[in-house]
């Protein structure tokens, strides 16, 4: 797993503390596992949204004749994560190190590519 620096604050009955540690977050077999296909991003001054969804195998009859209307397949998120600014841009440095060793032990992913999808 991505590990980052960060500073906590600790404060526990006694004066604050600080100190700079390494965030490690492990798996946990109790965990969820969502699988997605979809994304969409979007933000607020706040926090950026990622709106997760699956695309289905074979859409629905209802699914179809709204899409063949409007050009447009909707779909119920299965996860929405909220994120601070402060953990996007390593959020895409994270992402992007992950991408490029993709690359280089399976296939290249062509950003145009993975666009369209």
């Amino acid at each position: 797993m991505a590990k980052s620096a960060k500073k906590i604050a600790i404060e526990r009955g006694g004066p604050e503390r600080q100190a700079l540690v390494r965030v490690r977050i492990e798996p946990s077999p109790d965990g969820p596992i969502i699988y997605c296909n979809a994304v969409e991003i979007g933000h607020n001054q706040h926090e950026f949204s990622l709106f997760f969804a699956r695309l289905p195998a074979k859409a629905s009859r209802e699914q179809m004749d709204a899409a063949e209307k409007t050009a447009v397949l909707e779909l119920s998120p299965e996860a929405h994560i909220l994120l601070p600014p402060t953990v996007i841009k390593p959020l895409i440095d994270a992402l992007q190190s992950q991408l490029d060793t993709y690359n280089k032990e399976r296939q290249t992913i062509d950003a145009k590519e993975a666009s369209k999808s």
